[in-house]
């Protein structure tokens, strides 16, 4: 049942304008987007001017300065890592979470009285995306997060960089400028509206699970219905693999440049992988307090249930001695029924499962294991990885 939405009306990401520049530019074709060329072609567009940049300053792979252009990390995982996947995470959470919708609907967990406070909430939230408020503040949040950065430096981080003018030393070069005033900013502003998606997302998650739903402890899903939710939560994580390639790139930078170790960066890593899981992870809990309630339920009554169903089939099969095996049901009853309180008593009160929860740290911690190439000699990590293996 899908009451008065429609399809548009579930595309959660985006409001599928189509957009005659991007048909032009052959970014899209009817209905259909090329992330990839999208992606390659922002990237290229911020990317190509500060190498041009460099060139004409000489900092592209000069040897006098500390970190070249061609030689920064960070430049290389915000541009060629963070931002692509950005992309491709917005496809990958608008397909979860349309489907996620939909499910919600056509499984008839939301009750029959509560379907026009879904589509209230649900048009609410539409809203709330679709208005050019948020985008605004949000590129002046991109700025502000960005000029902080940029006066918070570590000066004996960037005295000797291509961000800085090397006659100066302390004014930032023309391709620094260009890196602070747009790149950086552009970058910033794609990763916070996905962000602020997460975020609707997540009030979303929070207003139907304050609703009245048909949850079924006996759902096979372990989850009382609810498992499926665990999708649209992983397809999120790659929001925070986007910020852990970053973070991934300024640990390398102090690695390659600055003399740091990996041991030295081991509780930034670890502190990010735990609090973006966490983060990404948050939504499945507002549902916790009705599962619990559902499992709880499902044990006393179907607990009830069991106990008269054995005691019936224990005086008619044992105390009775009743021996007409083929003309009765009663053996794939009580089978039935053991299978269905069993299912309930290993029944999750958070509905995701354990190997999604690891999968989301898995995505997040990905980006830091390239580090591994910086902190350990080549050959020495291949011995370990063949010994490990073999």
């Amino acid at each position: 049942m899908t009451g008065n939405i429609n399809n548009e009306d579930t595309n959660f990401i985006s409001k599928g304008k189509k957009s005659k520049i991007l048909e032009k530019l052959k970014l899209e074709k009817g209905d259909e987007s090329y992330t990839f060329r999208k992606a390659i072609l922002l990237s290229l567009v911020l990317w190509l001017p500060m190498l041009i940049l460099t060139i004409v300053e000489n900092t592209t792979l000069s040897s006098s300065i500390k970190i070249p252009f061609l030689g920064d990390f960070v430049v290389y995982a915000r541009f060629f890592v963070a931002l692509p996947m950005l992309f491709f995470t917005e496809k990958t959470i608008k397909f979860q979470t349309n489907n996620t919708i939909k499910y919600f609907l056509d499984s008839g967990i939301i009750a029959d009285n509560n379907i026009e406070d879904f589509q209230f909430n649900l048009k609410r939230i539409l809203n709330l995306r679709d208005s050019r408020i948020p985008k605004v503040i949000i590129l002046i949040i991109a700025y502000i997060i960005v000029f902080i950065f940029w006066k918070s430096f570590d000066q004996s981080y960037v005295e000797s960089s291509w961000l800085i003018n090397k006659q100066s030393g302390s004014d930032l070069s023309y391709a620094g400028y260009w890196y602070f005033l747009i790149a950086a900013p552009v970058y910033h502003f794609v990763l916070y509206v996905l962000i602020w998606k997460y975020l609707l997302w997540a009030v979303f998650m929070w207003k139907i699970s304050r609703m009245k739903l048909n949850l079924f402890p006996t759902n096979p899903d372990l989850s009382a219905g609810l498992g499926f939710l665990g999708y649209s939560l992983l397809s999120f994580a790659f929001i925070g693999f986007a910020q852990s390639s970053v973070f991934s790139g300024e640990i390398a930078n102090k690695i390659a440049f600055m003399g740091d170790t990996l041991k030295d960066n081991r509780l930034i890593i670890f502190g990010s992988v735990i609090i973006l899981s966490f983060i990404y992870f948050f939504p499945s809990l507002f549902f916790m307090s009705k599962l619990y309630s559902s499992k709880l339920k499902g044990i006393l009554e179907y607990g009830v249930l069991t106990s008269k169903q054995s005691l019936v089939f224990s005086q008619k099969w044992i105390k009775d001695k009743y021996n007409e095996f083929l003309d009765t049901g009663d053996f794939s009853s009580l089978t039935d029924l053991n299978t269905s309180y069993d299912i309930i008593q290993k029944m999750r009160t958070v509905p995701i499962e354990k190997r999604k929860i690891i999968s989301i740290m898995v995505i997040i911690a990905v980006p830091y294991a390239p580090l591994l190439l910086l902190a350990f000699p080549a050959n020495e990590l291949f011995d370990f990885i063949l010994n490990f293996f073999v």
